[in-house]
This record gives structure tokens, C-alpha cells and sequence, in this order.
């Protein structure tokens, strides 16, 4: 399904909803855009033309511009986002089940990438965290991959009704320490699987994936070779390594502080995310 190529360079998606940019300062954050504000849309223009950025190699995409990281009185992490309402009756969603995996181009800062049903209401949305790139990169995630983070209430995500998705790009707490690109473009968004676009994702179950803590070391059993991250519980990537082989692998949180924490893992197209306590 083609979410939006964004070819007629207007806010409005192939699937009738709309795209828009926020920010932070509903909760007391200081960060900002550069894009121009219409009342008339009313807000953010997040449509550019191709011309802004011949390297795009289309007629329009969507994005952010002059990012500028401010937490003011927030006590999180500050953001500013790009995000669609998939429909124009924002009180429903879109049915993306016979889909696998979510397709899209971008060029510019670190992002997470979330997808939103409405059921979650502690912020633990499902998400996948992107790096930064400063040309146009084409990234495809699994739905087995676009998961919580593991601090709150755990909720499996209706593909039948997604409201809102979002490009959010994320300052750290209480600082104004700026992202290393201070722009994010969007383009191509669609739903994808196998036979769509030539595209083929294959789904395997997390079963093949064992975490277990023993102590200050963290189990894992892969199949296959396997990424790990651990992540604190505001989502800051604290350890990150690879395991090129099958096995069982140890990683040793010695000298960690104490404390939650969340780990993914990835392996042969499977995921899977736990969250752990050290003591």
C-alpha cells in the first residue's frame, strides 16, 4: 500500500489523512522548526518540493528544517517530530494487516521511527530507533522489529487500525545538546510485503531468541548471528555489540549502574525485546 510518495507536494496522503509537525511544548519544552506556520492549514508547512533538495530525484517530500533542541522546563528528553494521521477521520486508522513491514526514504537526523494504534497510554509506543544519514536512505522494518521499549504496560500492536505514525527526533534530558543533522526528510512511505514492489520480507518467530539475567550477566541464545542493545529506561543506548555466530553469548553489565533496563536483540530476522533489572 502507498501511504504517500508526496508527489503532489501537499499535506494530504494517498490514504486521506494528513501530515503535520509538533513539538514539545505542550509539556513545557523550548524546541523548534524553522518551517513556515500557516493558520490556514493551520500549522507547520512540512511539504517541500523536489527542488529543495534535487537529490531526493522526485517532485516533493515532507520534513523538518532548522531543528533546534530545547528543553525548557521538561524533565525528559526533548523532541520535534514529523507525523500523519493515516486517516482524515483522525478518530480511526488503516488497515495495514496484510502487510509485513513499513517502507520509506529519508536524508537527515537520528529519528524513531513509531507506530501508533491509540492503545498505549504511557508513551511506550512501538518504535524503531534510526540512525542519522546524510543522503537519502532507503529503510524497510519488519513489524516483528517496530517494538516497545519495555517501561510500561505491554501492548500488541493492531495492524488493522493504525492512527498515526511518526518521525521524532529526540535531544537528551535537560540539555540542549543539538542532533548531529539539524533537518529530517521524509519520502515514500509505504506498507510492504511479500510480492509488493518487489520487496520480501520474511517473518520468523522470537522463539528462536532465549534472554535470561543471571546475576550481572546477561544470557542470549541465537540461532544465527545477532545484534544486542541495551537501552536505559529513557531510551538512551547505553551497550551495543554484535555476535557474528550461533550460540550462546554473554554479555556482562559489570560496572553498569544499577537499575532497569530494556535489551534487544536481533537475530535472523527475528526480535526480540526484554526488560531487565540489575542489581
Amino acid at each position: 500500500m502507498l501511504i504517500d510518495d508526496v508527489e503532489d507536494a501537499d499535506e494530504v496522503l494517498k490514504t486521506g489523512g494528513t501530515w503535520y509537525a509538533y513539538n514539545d511544548s505542550t509539556v513545557g519544552g523550548l524546541s523548534t522548526i524553522s518551517n513556515v506556520y500557516d493558520a490556514s492549514l493551520p500549522g507547520y508547512v512540512v511539504t517541500f518540493a523536489g527542488t529543495e533538495d534535487p537529490t531526493n530525484g522526485t517532485q516533493g517530500f515532507v520534513g523538518l528544517n532548522g531543528i533546534e533542541i530545547d528543553p525548557g522546563t521538561y524533565e525528559e528528553r526533548p523532541f520535534v517530530a514529523l507525523g500523519l494521521n493515516t486517516n482524515s477521520d483522525t478518530s480511526k486508522g488503516i488497515d495495514l494487516s496484510a502487510c509485513t513491514a513499513i517502507s520509506y526514504r529519508y536524508k537527515g537526523a537520528a529519528h524513531d521511527f513509531k507506530l501508533q494504534d491509540g492503545q498505549v497510554l504511557d508513551f511506550d509506543y512501538h518504535l524503531y530507533k534510526t540512525s542519522s544519514s546524510t543522503e537519502w536512505k532507503e529503510v524497510i522494518y519488519s513489524f516483528d522489529e517496530i517494538l516497545q521499549m519495555g517501561w510500561g504496560e505491554p501492548v500488541d500492536l493492531n495492524y488493522t487500525n493504525i492512527k498515526k505514525m511518526a518521525w521524532e527526533v529526540l535531544g537528551w534530558k535537560k540539555s540542549k545538546t543539538q542532533p548531529e543533522l539539524d533537518y529530517l526528510y521524509v519520502d515514500d512511505v509505504k506498507c510492504v510485503g511479500s510480492g509488493t514492489d518487489g520487496v520480501r520480507i520474511a517473518r520468523k518467530a522470537a522463539s528462536s531468541l532465549k534472554l535470561s539475567v543471571n546475576g550481572n550477566v546477561l544470557n542470549v541464545v541465537t540461532a544465527a548471528s545477532a545484534s544486542i542493545q541495551v537501552f536505559d529506561m529513557m531510551g538512551n543506548l547505553v551497550m551495543s555489540r554484535v555476535e557474528n555466530a550461533a550460540g550462546d553469548h554473554q554479555v556482562s553489565f559489570e560496572g553498569v549502574n544499577r537499575g532497569n533496563y530494556v535489551v534487544r536483540v536481533k537475530s535472523a530476522g527475528a526480535a526480540q525485546t526484554a526488560r531487565i533489572s540489575i542489581r
